[in-house]
């Protein structure tokens, strides 16, 4: 079964030429930071269409690339969905045995799935519930986005994805994680997992303006995203999961990346953060709707 590339020609350049020009120019663009570090775990990347999410992406890729030749032998993808209501403390998986894009096939993982399904049943009293949907993943963009940089940066890892539904508590959140991490079982360590997120989402469009509409709107919707993306790399689920309930912020990902951190605790990675912008940037407007990105980066 192969997922289609649905987005394609929208969201990123259909043809392979541009398409691949445009990730290699969104790689060379990545400082070489010494605070990050130089192989990465895990990572929290954005999921719009390319022109806006690419900078964000880019961190995590350039560094795999700069530390070749070793390479993840999987990349996992945990994401929101966008188009279809998950029901709470449940989790979407796929069978599909390749992921289309402009550049090339990306292996899958058919039996994937199947141990994580296990795995989710065999949790004692675990509040994680499990179910396969395809057509459901295939038409998610927050899953599709990150599938060009793979084949353009780590052609020999195969690829998941799982969606998530709402958490109801920090014990679903760590039943996910360890749900994921039993179904990778010896591949645990070597594989990337990605929480596919973009960050706040504001004004009138999406019904939120704690803010209001003028005045310093971005630089306090900044200093709060940057709460929730450093309480991302360095707190704990618990917090996390706190902060979520208490301040309801529209960060689409926010299961997916406590989903995460319950993996990366699991495998004690620390967490940076290592870059934060939001649409205007990108467009060089002061629109009063924008959204937000971060990435966070786990070795």
């Amino acid at each position: 079964m192969v997922n289609r590339a649905a987005f394609s020609g929208a969201w990123y350049a259909a043809d392979p030429s541009r398409l691949a020009s445009d990730l290699v120019r969104y790689i060379e663009t990545v400082p070489r930071d010494v605070r990050a570090p130089p192989g990465v775990r895990g990572a929290v990347m954005p999921h719009a269409g390319l022109s806006f999410s690419g900078r964000g992406m880019a961190h995590a890729f350039a560094r795999l690339q700069r530390a070749r030749p070793v390479s993840p032998v999987r990349t996992l993808i945990i994401a929101p969905s966008h188009y279809e209501s998950i029901p709470a403390d449940t989790l979407l998986f796929e069978r599909f045995g390749s992921h289309e894009t402009p550049l090339g096939p990306v292996e899958g993982d058919a039996a994937f799935a199947d141990a994580a399904l296990i795995a989710a049943a065999s949790l004692p009293g675990g509040p994680v519930r499990t179910r396969v949907s395809e057509a459901t993943i295939a038409r998610e963009h927050a899953v599709e986005l990150f599938l060009p940089f793979i084949r353009h940066t780590l052609p020999g890892t195969r690829v998941n994805a799982v969606l998530t539904g709402p958490l109801t508590s920090s014990d679903a959140a760590r039943a996910a994680g360890e749900a994921i991490a039993t179904a990778l079982g010896n591949d645990l360590d070597g594989t990337l997992i990605i929480a596919s997120s973009d960050f706040t989402h504001y004004g009138d469009r999406f019904a939120y303006v704690p803010f209001g509409t003028s005045g310093p709107v971005q630089e306090r919707v900044r200093e709060r995203d940057l709460f929730f993306a450093r309480t991302a790399a360095e707190g704990t689920v618990d917090d996390f999961f706190d902060a979520v309930v208490a301040q309801q912020p529209t960060i689409c990902g926010r299961y997916a990346i406590l989903e995460l951190m319950a993996i990366e605790a699991v495998r004690a990675s620390i967490g940076h953060v290592v870059d934060y912008y939001n649409s205007n940037e990108v467009t060089a407007s002061e629109d009063t709707d924008f959204v937000c990105y971060a990435a966070v980066l786990y070795g």
